[in-house]
């Protein structure tokens, strides 16, 4: 259960960076 967890953590936490760099590269090149 603890993997799943730690899993699932890394899996979000992926998921906000790609999402906070895409705000970002849209920010510098729009």
């Amino acid at each position: 259960m603890d993997e799943l967890i730690g899993f699932l953590a890394m899996y979000f936490m992926s998921f906000v960076l790609g999402v906070v760099f895409t705000k970002i590269w849209i920010e510098l090149f729009e």
